[in-house]
């Protein structure tokens, strides 16, 4: 895996900064028992569809730019092809109600994993030679680039970069400016050759929706764990089993 090859283009929180991802209480047990952190493929939103998306301008202006070899091919298609390869694994700066409200799915053991911004990026890129990817529940020594960022919102009928051509991992970090509630940061795993990705077995890779990315929940990454107050006792009992009684955890 590249670690962090276009940090020069990507802003990032302060190492000590706190950030919060908040999930239903069942997929986080998943996610701890099974190892991983959970990437979605950017171009599957529900919520968004426009995720990661050429801006209206900027898809005009990347049609008109073909590559020299492969004329029938425009920036355009380039760049849309990256995205339906490309995945974010998404945390918040700031929790707020409104984080709350959309991303607890009404479970009220829905859980707060807060994690310092340096330490997780630090461990991350300390375990990625050795790591490997679950796709379609196979396990893959992974070929992905990683990259950590902040989310820059804009309003998508303005155009974006102007008459330049930018690498495809800009328009990852970029949403429509009525999601800034969100103040998102988010890691992003890219494939960003054009071709098709085929597998030692001659199989070719077909990206699916959601991928897995190896992750030890029980390696004191975790700064704390947060959960309300009307959360059932068992949950929180699988929790410390899963996780050991040490796990700091605050009830809201």
């Amino acid at each position: 895996m590249l670690i962090e090859p276009h940090k020069h283009i990507l802003k990032k929180p302060h190492g000590n900064k706190d950030i919060y991802k908040i999930i239903p209480g069942s997929y986080f047990l998943d996610m701890i028992k099974q190892k991983y952190l959970y990437f979605r493929r950017v171009d599957t939103y529900s919520d968004d569809l426009n995720d990661s998306a050429l801006p209206n301008k900027d898809r005009i202006l990347s049609q008109q730019s073909k590559f020299q070899y492969a004329p029938n091919i425009s920036m355009s298609d380039y760049y849309d092809k990256c995205r339906s390869k490309s995945y974010a694994c998404c945390f918040t700066t700031q929790i707020s109600n409104y984080i709350w409200r959309h991303y607890c799915d009404n479970d009220p053991n829905a859980i707060c994993i807060v994690f310092k911004s340096g330490q997780l990026i630090k461990y991350l890129n300390s375990t990625l030679s050795n790591s490997r990817l679950i796709i379609n529940e196979r396990v893959h020594h992974d070929f992905f680039w990683i990259n950590y960022g902040l989310v820059k919102y804009i309003d998508y009928d303005d155009q974006y970069l102007l008459e330049l051509l930018p690498n495809p991992t800009e328009y990852l970090y970029i949403k429509n400016r009525k999601y800034s509630k969100e103040k998102e940061f988010r890691i992003s795993l890219s494939c960003l050759q054009y071709g098709h990705y085929v597998l030692p077995n001659g199989e070719e890779l077909q990206f699916p929706e959601s991928i897995k990315l190896e992750f030890d929940f029980t390696k004191k990454v975790v700064k704390r764990l947060e959960i309300r107050s009307n959360h059932n006792n068992n949950f929180i009992r699988e929790i410390k089993q899963a996780l050991g009684n040490n796990i700091n955890i605050k009830i809201l």
